[in-house]
């Protein structure tokens, strides 16, 4: 099955996990396809964060949270700011850190390339 994002398990700032879409279709799309994802690696609850850095940039749509129990609850989806030492954020990085090279790196401008390359959070 193509997955249209990665899940990345962690427990930082008492969010479950981090969705980071990794094609240009957004992961909110097919949230039926998202949520048995999240079943199989059996997240059961908790606060879901999205990391939005392909559609909205390093700006202030960049990252979103939802409340998750075993479905997403509705209307709990809102934006967040995360500062440059959040533990999010630095995870974030580090996954597309792991990734350039890879058809993800396409998807950044030069300059989030060169500054993830560097070790700098995005």
């Amino acid at each position: 099955m193509y997955s249209a994002y990665e899940i990345i398990d962690s427990k930082c700032n008492n969010y479950r996990c981090i969705v980071i879409p990794i094609a240009i279709n957004n992961p909110l799309a097919k949230v039926e396809d998202l949520q048995s994802e999240l079943k199989r690696k059996k997240i059961k609850s908790g606060s879901i964060v999205f990391d939005f850095i392909f559609s909205a940039g390093n700006g202030e749509e960049r990252y979103a949270t939802v409340k998750y129990d075993g479905s997403f609850v509705n209307n709990t989806f809102k934006y967040i700011a995360l500062g440059k030492r959040d533990p999010i954020r630095i995870a974030s990085s580090d996954f597309l850190k792991d990734h350039l090279g890879t058809n993800l790196s396409c998807m950044l401008n030069k300059s989030q390339v060169l500054l993830l390359q560097k070790g700098v959070t995005l």
